[in-house]
């Protein structure tokens, strides 16, 4: 299973020599073969990279994540059409009734709630009411608990002045985690021959991404304490602590109680989606707490 994630922040020109990646730089010459990656990150705009090698990672589903000049990810290249039995799989997808949906997306909510208790209780020894918020969650989530449990868990973890949708060095960490999560997510999507503008609540005509957006909400409370507990609110996004975000991917977090790798996860997560939608009923496995942030030994 790919593992691997490259990120490139210095000009650079990609190509591709004999099924391995060649990196180029100051007219020196990288090679990477291509088996181990999940993802190549560009956080440069000075970096080319050549339709041959475009066309590979396509084939090998690897992702490309684009970073643009507000330093979070903007574009990402996904394998088309991957799946062998796509037709089926997409079928299944819009056949599913709002009903069913609803359910999956309030046990969704659910764990993104107690995901969110489980980080405050270990950053600020206290949850608030989370978990009474989490249990009383609705059907399609009706009553917005989400929202409310939000509402709440941002105002524990950074005060009483910090908003989401402010400028700050906070929210770019957090927004870059989130992207860079979300590309994975969709990776494993496509690969699944789901489509991921078809989502379980997300529903926006503009968003190509509605599913991955649906299924990113329990891995949030896990970036936040990382962010919080590896790399600190108070540094900026720089090259440095980009790539310290990026390494929350081999991190381990539990699913179907066993501990993994945040990249082997997502491709569990999607797989349950998958057997939910095929069988009409909820075998969803989400990703929970850890006791501990703990990475692997990649070596």
């Amino acid at each position: 299973m790919a593992y691997q994630t490259l990120m490139i922040s210095n000009p650079a020109y990609l190509s591709l020599d004999s099924c391995r990646i060649k990196i180029t730089q100051k007219q020196i010459s990288n090679f990477l073969p291509v088996e181990d990656l999940a993802c190549i990150v560009l956080d440069n705009p000075q970096i080319t990279v050549t339709n041959g090698l475009l066309s590979l990672l396509s084939a090998k589903n690897i992702a490309l994540i684009i970073i643009g000049d507000n330093h979070v990810p903007n574009g990402v290249l996904l394998s088309y059409l991957p799946h062998s039995r796509q037709n089926l799989v997409i079928k299944q997808q819009i056949n599913a009734t709002r009903y069913f949906n609803d359910v999956l997306w309030q046990f969704i909510i659910q764990q993104k709630i107690i995901n969110q208790a489980l980080v405050c209780e270990k950053l600020i020894g206290s949850c608030a009411n989370l978990y009474n918020l989490a249990a009383n969650v609705s059907i399609g989530d009706k009553n917005n608990h989400e929202a409310e449990a939000s509402r709440k868990y941002f105002l524990l973890m950074f005060g009483k002045d910090f908003t989401r949708n402010c400028d700050d060095s906070i929210n770019a960490l957090l927004n870059y985690g989130y992207s860079v999560v979300r590309s994975l997510i969709a990776r494993v999507v496509v690969a699944a021959g789901l489509l991921p503008t078809f989502g379980i609540h997300h529903d926006n005509e503009l968003n190509a991404f509605n599913l991955v957006d649906d299924l990113i909400e329990p891995y949030r409370g896990f970036i936040d304490w990382y962010i919080t507990a590896k790399i600190g609110v108070n540094q900026t996004l720089n090259a440095r602590t980009k790539g310290q975000v990026i390494d929350i991917l081999y991190h381990l977090i539990i699913i179907d109680n066993k501990s993994m790798t945040i990249l082997n996860s997502i491709q569990v997560m999607v797989n349950s989606y998958v057997l939910s939608i095929k069988h009409k009923k909820n075998c969803l496995l989400l990703p929970q707490i850890p006791e501990s942030i703990i990475r692997i030994n990649l070596d």
